[in-house]
Formats: C-alpha cells, structure tokens, sequence
C-alpha cells in the first residue's frame, strides 16, 4: 500500500507542488526584473511597472488555475482508485475522463497565451498568412 501511496503522490500531488513553486519563483522573478529594467531605463517608473506586473501576475495566475483545474480529475480518480473505493471495471470512464482533462492543459495554455499576449496572437496570425500563401502559391503551379 505504501508503494501506491508513493506513487500516487509521484505522479499527481508532486507534478501540482512543483508548479505552485515555480509560478510563485516566476512571479517574484518577473517583478524584480520589470524593477530592475525600469531602473535602467532612468523613466519614472511606478504606474507602468505596476501594470506590466499585474499582467505578467494575472497571465501566471490563470496558467496556474488551469493547471489545477485540468489535474484535480486525475488526483480525484487516482485517490479514488488507491483507497479502494473504485476498483479496476469501475474506474474506466472516470479516469478517461480525467486523462482527457489533463490532457486538455495543452490546449488551456494557447488559449490563455491567445487572449493574454498581443505578440503570441500576432504570431499566430503570421502563421497562418504564411500557411495560407504557401497554399495559394503551390496551386497555382497545377
């Protein structure tokens, strides 16, 4: 039991822990970098910084929120499964579920990368011009 119990924390409880500390270590990183550049820079810097860091904060904030939402299906099944209260014909659909849900935390980040970063959205946008031209001009050779 203790070996499930290890693993559980492994692969869930850990994985979570892990990008609490490095969302908080961006976060003060990020805030000391924007003061530092404002400094260099010589400008007042006050009102500015403080909008660029509740950006960077809020933008970090909602990649957390999303992280958490798409793995707490996974934890819920997982620990479910480990204290017995699933068994093994039981635990199928959630865990689908849940895996897709966790899964899912790829398609959160490009949607909060989309809506929070004009240069991300700019990007894409160059992307797909470019896709499209390259499909314009490969039909016109035909």
């Amino acid at each position: 039991m203790a070996v499930a119990y290890a693993t559980l924390f492994m692969f869930t409880v850990f994985p979570f822990l892990v990008m609490t500390v490095l969302t908080i270590t961006s976060a003060v990183y990020l805030r000391n970098y924007l003061i530092r550049s404002a400094k260099l820079t010589m400008k007042p810097y006050k009102y500015s910084l403080k909008k660029k860091e509740a950006a960077v904060i809020k933008t970090i904030g909602i990649m957390q929120l999303g992280f958490t939402v798409t793995l707490v299906p996974v934890v819920v099944v997982s620990i479910l499964f480990y204290t017995r209260y699933f068994q093994c014909k039981d635990v199928s659909t959630p865990y689908t579920i849940g895996f897709y849900m966790s899964t899912a935390n790829g398609f959160v980040n490009v949607l909060v990368y989309t809506v929070r970063d004009a240069k991300f959205r700019s990007w894409i946008k160059d992307r797909l011009r470019y896709t499209q031209k390259q499909r314009r001009d490969s039909t016109t050779f035909f």
